[in-house]
């Protein structure tokens, strides 16, 4: 069942947004289209979308896997129309980050992906 927040407010936040945030690329990292034992090179597709770079505090470090140097990339979840994964790769002012986590707030208008260097 969906949520009663999904939707309108999705939209209206990130019309709110969508010009605070910068430019950025999602890649879905797929894998190859050969057989099992050898699958072939994976397919990247890049996508599009709206997003910050945000650190974590001292008190997010502290008893969790977040590394030094990871970052938390806040991404419009209107800009992007595909659900980013730990097999994707996001890049924001010119640095890829690979994706170790990926959770989204209740109105799933903001995706929160835990990122690393």
């Amino acid at each position: 069942m969906a949520s009663p927040l999904e939707g309108s407010l999705r939209r209206t936040i990130g019309n709110a947004l969508r010009s605070t945030f910068y430019a950025c690329t999602v890649t879905k990292v797929t894998p190859g289209d050969g057989p099992p034992y050898d699958p072939g090179p994976p397919v990247r597709t890049p996508y599009t979308c709206k997003g910050i770079v945000d650190t974590y505090s001292l008190f997010d470090r502290q008893n969790t896997l977040i590394k030094t140097g990871d970052v938390k990339v806040l991404v419009l979840a209107a800009s992007l129309p595909v659900v980013p994964s730990t097999t994707d790769t996001v890049q924001i002012r010119g640095v890829i980050y690979t994706i170790i986590d990926v959770a989204t707030d209740p109105a799933q208008a903001v995706w929160t992906l835990q990122a690393r260097p």
